[in-house]
């Protein structure tokens, strides 16, 4: 087999809850294959969203290492970090986070602005707004590029989620819930959303309480007592 495209080996994270540490993940393990669509279940406050946060970079680990290509992310420098962050990751939110004063097309379009000065914006940013256009057709919300968060509904904010999560084109696509705020039927449309860009060969890990969203995943691993298990 070959070398993981992300490898989590003994990841320990903790939180101080008054005077105490509370213990989230006890040397979790996980290695995750490119174009692979793995599901991480686990009962609320067992740690998936923080195992999602730890592999995305958003939150730091206290033990262990998260290699990304081989490349240990933790080691880097902060410049490789933001980059990894901003390019290689696309992360989804169950509350969607979307900006309220933006409309559909710029709230997608403002990853690839990230980063970018002045000079960079004005000679590439065609070719941003070509991929964010691209990507909107894809998640079926071309028709809805001028309207703000608030005129759409719960699945069109969550496909919008998903269109700003891939501007960038990033390897891996880390979703945290992101059926958990919708109706089942809504939810179900944005699973086919996931799953077809699977198909398409998008590295997804998704954080999910739910067995039937999660059976919807090729794999699907469980965290119990602050490590992940496969059951068989």
């Amino acid at each position: 087999m070959s070398r993981p495209l992300l490898e989590a080996k003994g990841v320990h994270k903790s939180y101080m809850m008054g005077r105490s540490p509370l213990h989230v993940l006890r040397g979790a393990e996980l290695h995750v294959q490119g174009g692979e669509f793995v599901a991480v279940m686990g009962a609320s406050g067992s740690g998936k969203s923080t195992l999602l946060h730890i592999l995305g970079a958003v939150d730091t680990l206290d033990q262990g290492s998260v290699k990304y290509k081989g490349h240990d992310v933790a080691a880097q420098t902060s410049p490789w970090q933001n980059a990894y962050r901003n390019h290689n990751v696309g992360l989804v939110f169950q509350f969607y986070h979307l900006l309220p004063e933006l409309n559909v097309f710029e709230n997608i379009v403002l990853p690839r602005m990230v980063g970018s000065s002045v000079l960079r914006w004005l000679s590439n940013g065609s070719n941003a707004r070509a991929a964010a256009r691209e990507i909107m057709d894809k998640v079926g919300l071309s028709d809805r590029a001028k309207h703000r968060p608030r005129e759409l509904s719960g699945g069109e904010r969550q496909r919008a989620a998903i269109a700003r999560a891939l501007v960038n084109r990033p390897t891996l696509l880390l979703a945290d819930e992101p059926t958990g705020n919708l109706d089942a039927a809504t939810g179900r449309e944005i699973l086919a959303v996931l799953e077809q860009l699977n198909a398409e060969g998008q590295t997804i890990i998704m954080v999910t309480h739910d067995p039937d969203i999660a059976a919807r995943a090729g794999r699907i691993v469980y965290l119990v007592n602050g490590q992940v298990q496969t059951r068989h």
